[in-house]
């Protein structure tokens, strides 16, 4: 079958027409994102993981860590003294107790 056979044969139309479906299925999707009006919003993310990030903001983020820097292996305060070092299994205080594990969930001791 030479080309111009295939481009008037019953396939070509046939797939031309599965083509054109999925185009118009992509466009529609596209149009009803861009559409959204909480697109690229907090409320464009699941309440479940909302309420998970909130949770894990407010353990992590208080006036006591305002100015906080971290290198490889110490987190330091505002003004510059070791508040955790890393462990093996964990961020440990200057106590010696694991406070976080290595993914900084916070342990209960």
């Amino acid at each position: 079958m030479s080309g111009a056979d295939y481009l008037n044969s019953e396939e070509y139309a046939r797939n031309q027409a599965v083509f054109d479906q999925l185009n118009a299925e992509k466009r529609n999707l596209r149009a009803a994102r861009d559409a959204d009006p909480n697109r690229g919003t907090i409320d464009d993310i699941d309440p479940e993981t909302l309420q998970k990030l909130r949770a894990r903001a407010n353990d992590m983020a208080t006036p006591e860590t305002e100015g906080w820097y971290q290198d490889a292996d110490h987190w330091y305060n505002g003004v510059g003294e070791i508040v955790y070092t890393r462990g093996a299994d964990g961020w440990y205080d200057t106590s010696g107790n694991r406070v976080y594990d290595l993914v900084y969930n916070r342990v209960t001791q």
